[in-house]
């Protein structure tokens, strides 16, 4: 491969999102038109020094726990508590989505309105339709802000209003924070 130490770090996260989004075709890595060589060089350097990228470890571990379902429920695991679940993409959604199918309760906290992780293709339709796609799940919404003053949190809300696809809610600031001002 000729190219570049950026143009080879540019492929390399585009070789990582057909991981991270489950898409071995995703439009980003369709795009290197030396994908194919670059992929063969990566397998011979990991067969030859028994490395794994780091991009690589959970679609690895998701691939794991699909073909040895047993060792899954063999593991015992009975709770899955995840934090800023709307950052995680859909590998990290679907490996913990194995966990729960070998029986383990998951308890998932995440704000869609905060989701970060745009680089590691965060999907945040996770955290949007984590309550319709699993029966009993509940929805314990937080909608009261302690940090920010009232003009804040009322800018917040007008920005965020506009997101497509977002889970509807109303942030509220706290009765006790300062008032605050905003100066443009």
């Amino acid at each position: 491969i000729h190219q570049t130490p950026g143009e080879i770090e540019k492929a390399l996260r585009a070789y990582e999102a057909t991981w991270n989004t489950l898409d071995s075709n995703h439009e980003v890595w369709e795009k290197v038109n030396y994908r194919q060589s670059l992929e063969r060089e990566l397998n011979i350097l990991s067969r030859l020094y028994g490395f794994v990228l780091r991009g690589q470890l959970v679609f690895l571990l998701l691939k794991f726990l699909e073909a040895n379902p047993l060792i899954t429920e063999s593991l015992g695991i009975k709770h899955v508590l995840v934090d800023e679940y709307q950052d995680l993409n859909y590998c990290d959604q679907q490996a913990i989505t194995r966990f729960e199918e070998a029986g383990a309760e998951l308890f998932v906290v995440g704000d869609d309105d905060q989701c970060i992780y745009q680089f590691r293709h965060a999907y945040p339709e996770g955290i949007r339709e984590f309550i319709h796609t699993r029966p009993g799940a509940g929805d314990y919404q937080l909608t009261v802000c302690h940090r920010c003053p009232k003009p804040i949190v009322e800018l917040g809300n007008s920005l965020i209003g506009w997101e497509k696809g977002r889970l509807h809610k109303r942030n509220q600031a706290w009765e006790n924070n300062a008032k605050g001002d905003i100066h443009v």
